[in-house]
């Protein structure tokens, strides 16, 4: 693999990851909020802890690149805990890393029936439609839910702005990038993404701007270096 591979690869990874990593926290949060507010439901509060703790190691395995064997844990965890939603979140994230797309939309569709309001779970579904230029009305709809609940999460504001440019409703995807380029930039993949909706409507000085910006942050990445090159 190529450093250029690799370092795209690291960023996407890192992105998902921290996404899926507050899917934990935010889910861990609630699951202490209900128990305090409803002691009765300490059994099955209990049962959706033991959960957690399933996935959790289901996540270790994930973290160190092997895929099958994330595959298998998270299995076990959704048969032996079939009911908890995070056991369902945390094995599709393990079908989206291994490119199995369909089992990866199978099991968020599984998540929002679960729990409708999980932000986490809405988000990932309007990722996996994303890729699917006959779902963009969908994928559009699912982003938007997630984000009202939770407009902090910036994976599925790139996502929604990526969208909004493929339907050719550029202003919001302008707006979108800029809510997503406040203050200190991480990523190059988000500034090299929006350099390619303004060459798409022929702004290619800020394009330019935009994919020198991208590689100051990572300079062997290849898709800002492949879109430079055109630039030129």
């Amino acid at each position: 693999m190529t450093p250029s591979k690799k370092s795209l690869i690291l960023i996407i990874c890192g992105v998902l990851w921290t996404l899926g990593c507050f899917t934990f926290a935010f889910q861990s949060e609630s699951l202490a909020q209900t128990t305090a507010a409803n002691p009765k439901a300490a059994s099955s509060q209990s049962q959706e802890a033991e959960a957690f703790n399933c996935v959790a190691s289901g996540q270790k395995i994930l973290e160190s690149g092997d895929l099958k064997g994330a595959t298998k844990a998270l299995e076990e965890c959704v048969k032996k805990y079939p009911s908890s939603s995070v056991t369902r979140y945390w094995l599709g994230m393990a079908m989206f890393f291994a490119h199995e797309t369909d089992r990866a939309i199978a099991e968020f569709k599984e998540v929002v029936r679960m729990d409708p309001d999980n932000p986490l779970g809405v988000a990932m579904l309007g990722r996996m439609y994303s890729f699917d230029a006959s779902k963009l009305g969908l994928a559009r709809e699912l982003l938007e839910r997630a984000l009202a609940v939770k407009p902090d999460m910036e994976d599925a504001r790139f996502d929604l702005a990526r969208v909004y440019a493929q339907q050719s409703d550029y202003e919001k995807s302008f707006k979108e990038f800029g809510l997503l380029l406040e203050g200190e930039v991480r990523f190059a993949l988000y500034r090299t993404e929006l350099a390619k909706v303004l060459v798409s409507v022929g702004q290619k000085a800020e394009a330019k701007k935009n994919v020198e910006r991208a590689l100051m942050y990572d300079p062997e990445f290849e898709p800002a270096k492949k879109l430079l090159n055109e630039l030129k």
